[in-house]
């Protein structure tokens, strides 16, 4: 209950110190990443993989490929997620990529469907190509344009 506790009033101040290179496409990018101690990550990740799930439990159609986004292959634990995210932002090249586009991308190379290079690569010209208002932005497409896989 205390760790829970500590996590909202973090999450709070987060939020009230926001800044602009903070996020991009309003969503939280690696700068805001490094800022987030470490105990805390697989918590913001846990909370990213569980706003996915209630979308898609209360959206009246989902398609396939954006149900299947954000799940692992085999057993990833959200401390496993929050290391391959943080490896991904080690790359100064991936600091502007919203955090939950870069989870998408490593829960793919975690799938064994696409290499890292293939899908860091894909997101950088996706969000240099992309819209600036958010609904025209899908990193999920950009991935599953390059996915060995059959969408």
């Amino acid at each position: 209950m205390h760790k829970l506790l500590v996590a909202l009033i973090f999450s709070a101040g987060l939020a009230s110190s926001q800044t602009a290179s903070d996020a991009t496409l309003r969503l939280r990018n690696g700068r805001f990443w490094s800022t987030v101690p470490l105990e805390f990550q697989s918590l913001f990740l846990m909370g990213i993989v569980d706003g996915w799930k209630l979308r898609g439990d209360t959206e009246e159609l989902v398609r396939g490929k954006v149900a299947l986004a954000l799940i692992p292959g085999g057993s990833v634990s959200y401390g496993d997620m929050a290391k391959m995210v943080s490896a991904a932002y080690a790359d100064t090249a991936n600091i502007s990529l919203p955090i939950g586009w870069v989870l998408i991308a490593e829960l793919a190379i975690q799938r064994g469907e696409v290499t890292i290079e293939e899908a860091l690569q894909a997101l950088r010209k996706h969000l240099e190509d992309g819209e600036v208002d958010p609904p025209g932005v899908s990193p999920i497409d950009a991935i599953l344009n390059i996915v060995h896989i059959p969408n």
